[in-house]
C-alpha cells in the first residue's frame, strides 16, 4: 500500500493539471488590445487604428487572445456602419466562445452574430442568435449591451412585419437603458414603439409614446433627437386628420436647421399645405426636398408634385412629374421584389439549417430523416423556382409596359403624330363646316368642335415638346463637354465622362430612365449610350472607350435587347436613344 501512495500523488497531480489545462485562466491581452476594446463602444473611429496596428503581431497572442482580436474587429466594422458579406469570422469567434466558457464574450459574440445575420439579411437567423444572447446574459450587468440585444432584436421582428410581438423588446430594452445609465439613447426604444403603433394604425397609442420619447429627449438634452421625434410626431397627428397639431412640431423644427437633416421636415410640410389646399405653400415645401437620397422619398415627392400641377390645371408639368414618379415606382418595385428574393431565400436557408440541426438529433433513424430531408429541400426548391418564375413574368411584364408607353410617350410628341393631328383637325373642320351647312343639331356641331379644340390641345402640346427637344439638343451641342468629346484631339478625363452625364441627365434625366428599363447596364455601356446621345459616329465611340468597332457595333445591338426586351439591330438603338 505504502508502495502504491507515490504513483496515487502522481496521478491525482496530473488529473488537476488536467483540469487546470481544461480550465482556460484568465486572459492577460497586450496594452493595445485593452485600449481597442476600451475605446470600441464610444470611439470606435479611435479603436480601428489600434486594432489595426496589432493585425502584424497577431501570431504572438495565444488563441483566446486572437479570437477576442477578431471579435472586436467584428464590434467596430458595425459601429462604424460598415456592412458584413461574410459570417465566416463571427461564426469562427461563437464556435469558439460556445467551447471557452466566458458568458460575457459569449453573449457578445452572439449579439454581434446577429447583427452580422441581419447584415446579410438573415432576419430569422438574427433573432435565433439574439435569443442566444439573451440566454447567455444571465448574471450579467452589461445593461447597454442587454439593451442593444432587445433593441435589435425588436427591429429584426419588425422587419419580419411581426409589430406585436417586437413591442416587449423595445419595453425591456428601454428598462436596461435605464439600467445603464446611457442618457443619449434612452429616447430610442420609446421612440421605437410609438413607430410600431403608428405602423399598426394605432395613432393615439402612438402620440402618446412619441410625447414621451420627445420629453426623455429634451430631459437628456438631445435636441437633434427631440427634433427628429416631433417629425414623426406630426405624422402621427396628419392620419388623425389634426392638421393644426401636426403644423406645430414642424414649426419648431424649421426653428433649428443647422447640420441636420431637413428632408423629413420640408416633405412633411408640404404634405400637409397640399391637403389644406394651400398648394403655393405646398409647392414651395415639396420643391426644397433634397432629392437623389432617397427612391422612396423621391417618388413621393413627385407624385405629390404632379398632384399640384394637375389642381392648377398646369398639365404639362403634371404630366413631368407623373413620369418621374412612375419611374421612381418602377424602381421601387425592384427594390420590392429584391427584398421578398431576400426574405424567401433566408427562410430558405433557416429551413435548411433547421433540418440539418433536425438531421443531428435524429442520426440514429438515418433512413426517415434522408426522405425527410429530400421531400423538405424538394418543397423548398420547387416553391422557390415556382416564385421565381412568377417575380420573372412579372418583371417581363413591367418592361414590356414601360417600352410601351415609352413608345407612346415618344409618338405622340413626334412629328408624325402632329401631321396626323392636322389631318384630323382639317377633317373635323371640313364635318363642322358641313354640319352647319345641314343646320345639324347644335350638340352634334359642338361635340365636333370639342373634339376639334382637344386634338389642337394636344397638337400644341406635341409642338411645344418638340420646340423644347430642339432647344435641348441646342443646348446640348453647344456646351463645353460637348464640344471636347467632338475635339479629336482632346484628352477625356475621368471628370470629363461625370460632366457628360450630368449635362445629359440635366436635360434628359437619361441616366435613371435607362436604368429603370435595366438596372444592370455597365458603365461602358451607359457610356456608349451617352456618346449615341450626342451623336458621335461608331469610329470615334470605339477609339473613345478603346474598343474595336465591330465590339461597338455589337454592344449597341445587345443594348437594343437589354433595354427593349425585342431584338433589333444599331440603327434602332441610336433612334431609341436619341428619341429618349
Amino acid at each position: 500500500m505504502k508502495e502504491r501512495i507515490p504513483y496515487l500523488l502522481v496521478l491525482f497531480a496530473l488529473a488537476l493539471c488536467l483540469w487546470g489545462c481544461g480550465k482556460s485562466a484568465p486572459a492577460s491581452y497586450p496594452p493595445t488590445l485593452v485600449d481597442a476594446a476600451r475605446l470600441s463602444e464610444y470611439e470606435a473611429e479611435r479603436a480601428l487604428p489600434l486594432l489595426e496596428a496589432l493585425a502584424d503581431s497577431l501570431d504572438r497572442l495565444d488563441e483566446e487572445g486572437r479570437v477576442y482580436y477578431d471579435l472586436l474587429r467584428v464590434r467596430v466594422n458595425d459601429k462604424l456602419n460598415i456592412r458584413a458579406t461574410s459570417d465566416s469570422l463571427i461564426r469562427r469567434v461563437t464556435a469558439f466562445y460556445e467551447r471557452y466558457g466566458d458568458p460575457d464574450k459569449l453573449m457578445l459574440a452572439y449579439y454581434y452574430r446577429g447583427r452580422v445575420c441581419s447584415d446579410l439579411n438573415d432576419a430569422l437567423q438574427a433573432v435565433e442568435y439574439y435569443r442566444k444572447a439573451i440566454e447567455a446574459s444571465k448574471g450579467t450587468k452589461q445593461y447597454l449591451l442587454l439593451s442593444n440585444i432587445y433593441s435589435q432584436l425588436g427591429e429584426a421582428l419588425e422587419y419580419q412585419n411581426i409589430y406585436e410581438e417586437a413591442i416587449p423588446y423595445y419595453r425591456k430594452a428601454y428598462d436596461y437603458t435605464l439600467l445603464s445609465k446611457d442618457s443619449v439613447t434612452l429616447s430610442l426604444p420609446i421612440r421605437d414603439i410609438a413607430a410600431i403603433y403608428n405602423a399598426l394604425g394605432k395613432n393615439d397609442s402612438a402620440l402618446i409614446y412619441y410625447k414621451k420619447a420627445y420629453e426623455t429627449a429634451i430631459i437628456t438634452r438631445n435636441k437633434p433627437r427631440a427634433l427628429e421625434i416631433l417629425v414623426e410626431m406630426s405624422a402621427a397627428y396628419r392620419d388623425l386628420g389634426d392638421f393644426p397639431n401636426a403644423f406645430a412640431p414642424l414649426f419648431v423644427s424649421l426653428e433649428d436647421s443647422v447640420d441636420r437633416n431637413m428632408n423629413p421636415t420640408y416633405y412633411s410640410l408640404g404634405k400637409l399645405y397640399l391637403l389644406t389646399g394651400k398648394l403655393d405653400s405646398a409647392d414651395y415645401w415639396m420643391n426644397r426636398v433634397r432629392l437623389g437620397d432617397d427612391v422612396y422619398i423621391d417618388s413621393e415627392v413627385y407624385n405629390y408634385l404632379g398632384q399640384i400641377k394637375l389642381l392648377r390645371k398646369d398639365y404639362e408639368r403634371s404630366a413631368y412629374y407623373y413620369s418621374l414618379y412612375q419611374q421612381r415606382q418602377d424602381s421601387i418595385a425592384k427594390i420590392d421584389d429584391s427584398e421578398e428574393i431576400r426574405r424567401m431565400k433566408s427562410l430558405y436557408d433557416y429551413n435548411l439549417q433547421k433540418q440539418e440541426n433536425k438531421r443531428l438529433e435524429m442520426k440514429n433513424e438515418q433512413g426517415k430523416v434522408l426522405i425527410f430531408q429530400i421531400l423538405s429541400v424538394g418543397f423548398s426548391i420547387l416553391s422557390l423556382l415556382g416564385f421565381l418564375l412568377v417575380l420573372s413574368e412579372r418583371k417581363k411584364k413591367r418592361l414590356e409596359n414601360k417600352i410601351e408607353n415609352l413608345r407612346q410617350e415618344q409618338y405622340r410628341k413626334s412629328l408624325e403624330y402632329i401631321e396626323k393631328n392636322q389631318q384630323k383637325i382639317q377633317e373635323l373642320e371640313d364635318s363642322l363646316r358641313k354640319a352647319r351647312q345641314e343646320s345639324a343639331s347644335p350638340e352634334a356641331q359642338s361635340l365636333i368642335a370639342l373634339d376639334k379644340r382637344v386634338l389642337e390641345a394636344s397638337t400644341r402640346a406635341a409642338e411645344l415638346s418638340q420646340e423644347k427637344r430642339k432647344l435641348m439638343e441646342k443646348g446640348l451641342a453647344e456646351s463645353k463637354i460637348y464640344a471636347k468629346f467632338h475635339d479629336p484631339s482632346a484628352k477625356i478625363e475621368e471628370e470629363d465622362w461625370k460632366e457628360l452625364r450630368c449635362e445629359i441627365d440635366k436635360r434628359y434625366d437619361m441616366t435613371n430612365r435607362l436604368i429603370a428599363l435595366c438596372p444592370k447596364l455597365s458603365q461602358i455601356e451607359l457610356r456608349v449610350c451617352y456618346l449615341v446621345k450626342i451623336r458621335m459616329t461608331v469610329t470615334n465611340i470605339a477609339k473613345l472607350l478603346n474598343y474595336s468597332v465591330t465590339a461597338i457595333s455589337s454592344t449597341r445591338y445587345r443594348l437594343y435587347t437589354k433595354l427593349t426586351g425585342e431584338k433589333g439591330s444599331a440603327r434602332k438603338f441610336e433612334k431609341f436613344i436619341l428619341d429618349l
